[in-house]
């Protein structure tokens, strides 16, 4: 018997429309911005500071300091996962992080990079290849959330 991958099965997806308004989006970036932040480290756990690698200040934002965000994160993350990706018992694993950076591409076997407007989000398997490439004017500001689910059989 072959066993192949369902059809709609993609690592990546990305909303076509915000999943925040504007007013939404603001009210991120004052929480955000008001957060103790720390430099950005690669790797996980005990992980390195590389300012050749990664350049970002990173916060930690509560969850009772914005309860419907990561319920509107929640709830989205669910649906793709559902229709793109398919993994099981995923829920959200940690605080999200708010970070200031320059522009995030993802780099998929065509090396395509996705642009996002303010309030959009994108999902993606977490070995998955991204990168932060530098923009011209201005900073990055994005919010970034893990969540996880039993290992793989």
């Amino acid at each position: 018997m072959i066993i192949t991958e369902p059809v709609w099965k993609n690592l990546i997806a990305y909303t076509i429309s915000p999943i925040f308004t504007s007013k939404q989006c603001q009210d991120i970036i004052k929480i955000g911005s008001s957060l103790k932040t720390e430099e950005a480290k690669i790797g996980q756990e005990k992980g390195r500071q590389d300012n050749k690698v990664r350049t970002s200040k990173i916060g930690w934002i509560p969850f009772n300091k914005l309860p419907e965000m990561y319920s509107i994160i929640e709830k989205t993350m669910l649906q793709t996962n559902g229709n793109h990706f398919g993994f099981e018992g995923m829920r959200i694993t940690e605080l999200a992080q708010y970070t200031e950076y320059p522009k995030l591409e993802f780099i998929e076997e065509n090396k395509k990079s996705i642009s996002l407007k303010q309030g959009q989000a994108i999902f993606f398997a977490s070995f998955i290849r991204h990168r932060v490439s530098p923009i011209k004017k201005g900073v990055r500001k994005s919010l970034v959330m893990w969540f996880g689910g039993p290992p793989f059989k």
